[in-house]
This record gives C-alpha cells, structure tokens and sequence, in this order.
C-alpha cells in the first residue's frame, strides 16, 4: 500500500468515513442490495468464515441442503472455484486455512444444520455486546475480535439490535492504541483528572462522538455514532497514520474482489452497484 497520501486529522477523517459510507461499505451495500431473508443469512456466515464478499454473493444463493457442503469445499481448497482459482480469503481470514479451516467448518456442519440455525444461535439469548460476544467465540474458529464483529453485523444488518452499554469491550487493542497515540500527538484532550486509563479511553469515545454529532451511520439512516460506528473510526484511523489506509481503500479492493464473481454470483451484480464509490465528502 502506497504511503505517500496525506494524512488527514482524526475528525475530518471520522465525516469523511460517515459522509461517504467508506466507515462500513459492505454494511452499506448489502443494506443497498436487497439481499434479505434465507439468502441474508447464507450471506453473512460465509462472510464470517471467509470474510470475501464475492464469495459470499455466491454463498448466500447456494440452497440450504448444500450450504455446509460447498463451506467445506472452499475451506479444503482442494478443487478450483467458480472463478477458476482458488477459493478465495479475507486478510481478516488468512489463517482459516488447511486444518484449522477444515476443522472449523467441519464441526459447525454438525452443529448446524444450515445457516439460518447458525444465525439463530448467534441470536439466542442475551443481546447485550458481551453476552453476544462471549456466544460466538465459543464456536470453534472464532477468536474475540471474529466474534466482535459477528456482534457488529448482526447489528447493522439483521436489525437485531445489540446493547452496546459495556464501552469496555469496544476499547480492544486497537481503538485503544488509537487512542493512546491521538492523546501523544494532542488530538484529543486526555483529562487530567481520570489517572484509571480506561476511564480516559471511556472520555475519548465521549468527545469523538460529541465531534461527530452532525454526520449519522451510513447504513442505519438518520442514526448519530454509536459505541460500533466509533470504535471503526479509531481503528481506521490508526491504519491511516500507520500509512495503511488512504481513504476509500475497503471500497476499491471489495470492488477488485467482486469483478470475478460477478459472472457466478446473481447478487454480486446488485452488491457491486450499492458498493460506495470514491467521491468527496
């Protein structure tokens, strides 16, 4: 990745995300694509085992009875795609591969008998963030962060709506470094009087909301910044100073990953046309 952009200051970069759907673009474009239903479910767990959403496009129209059985295909990799190469991983995903891949889904296609079951463990029970997350991390494949944003898509996507009060436990690694070098480079105010840090992280969350509160949730309209929504702006916005995120870089490689399976995949089309576009915000 090219180094040499500009770098944008926290809260320009923060509108520029909402403003131009470039915070969550696979949110914004499945919300825009109309895939629903059976063929939403299918979507979002072959998004969360591969974390590809050409291949997901494809997933969501396999029929119930051979979901599992093409999950394992791809995992084994052992045949060629549809695209005529290999069966494709996210970067979040690249170490769902060989054993581990094949044991993982391999044990969730005994547990469940198709996506739809799989979603409705995922919903039953709790709906706060750290019941929802403790849920999915106990499936075999799925750490803390995978098991986040589980939480996080059926949030945004599902309209299961996921208490999001526990503000610890949107204060991960990453936000938290985020953070921590935003107060080093005086970006954000760190009150003196809160020596507990994760009271201070708690106050940076407070203030970059109250800095956001003109720009709403790509895909929830009209919905100011929630504790989900921020914490992909802290995070982005470390891989930005790190030089690994100029604006719009999800958008241009989810475009790139989809061209091959728009000849296999109906709703790659649909998908592909809602997909946010670079613009200016």
């Amino acid at each position: 990745m090219d180094r040499t952009y500009s770098r944008i200051k926290l809260v320009p970069f923060g509108v520029h995300l909402f403003k131009t759907g470039d915070l969550d673009p696979v949110y914004v474009a499945l919300k825009g694509s109309n895939i629903a239903g059976a063929r939403l479910r299918r979507w979002l767990v072959s998004y969360w085992l591969f974390y590809h959403s050409g291949f997901s496009c494809w997933g969501c129209e396999v029929p119930d009875g051979d979901f599992w059985k093409e999950m394992a295909r791809a995992a084994a990799n052992d045949e060629p795609a549809p695209t005529g190469g290999r069966w494709p991983r996210g970067t979040e995903r690249r170490h769902f591969r060989g054993e581990r891949g094949n044991d993982s889904v391999g044990r969730l296609r005994r547990r469940f008998k198709n996506a739809e079951s799989f979603v409705s463990f995922v919903l039953d029970g709790p709906m706060d963030i750290a019941s929802v997350v403790g849920r999915v991390a106990t499936l075999p494949g799925f750490g803390q962060w995978s098991a986040f944003k589980v939480a996080d898509m059926i949030d945004a996507t599902l309209g299961a709506t996921v208490e999001q009060d526990n503000i610890s436990m949107f204060l991960y690694d990453t936000p938290r470094a985020s953070i921590i070098e935003c107060w080093e480079r005086g970006e954000v105010p760190r009150r003196s009087n809160h020596p507990d840090p994760a009271l201070g992280l708690a106050d940076a969350m407070t203030w970059l909301r109250q800095h956001l509160s003109d720009v709403t949730i790509p895909h929830k309209v009209g919905q100011p910044p929630d504790n989900f929504s921020l914490e992909t702006v802290w995070c982005k916005y470390k891989s930005h100073r790190d030089g690994h995120y100029p604006p719009f870089k999800d958008c241009v490689e989810i475009a790139a990953g989809l061209q091959d399976w728009l000849p296999h995949a109906s709703g790659a089309r649909a998908f592909f046309d809602a997909l946010p576009r670079p613009r200016a915000a």
